[in-house]
């Protein structure tokens, strides 16, 4: 994401994430249990090559290596989802700090 970044950096900028999601769930023994872990990819208009744009019939292919938020202590049924959050960023530089606006 540091690449996204403007050489002034002060300077506020936008920039798109796309995180992909695997989520896992408990069935009926243990319903309480939820795990997340995702891979994010991050891209912006302002720099070629960070964006791109997928067609109806067209599709990429990601891996990544994702870790669980947190794993069951003893063997489990569970189901996997997968699910993507997609947010548009703006990152505002100030003195002594920072903030970030995220829109989903």
């Amino acid at each position: 994401m540091s690449e996204l970044q403007p050489a002034d950096k002060s300077a506020p900028f936008s920039y798109f994430s796309l995180a992909l999601v695997i989520e896992m769930r408990g069935m009926p023994q243990a319903p309480e249990l939820i795990s997340y872990g995702f891979v994010e990819l991050y891209g912006s208009s302002d720099h070629d090559g960070t964006m791109l744009e997928i067609r109806p019939g067209e599709w990429i292919r990601v891996r990544g290596n994702v870790k669980l938020q947190s794993w069951p202590q003893k063997p489990v049924s569970a189901r996997f989802r997968g699910e993507f959050w997609l947010r548009r960023n703006s990152f505002h530089p100030h003195p002594g700090g920072a903030s970030t606006q995220i829109e989903n």
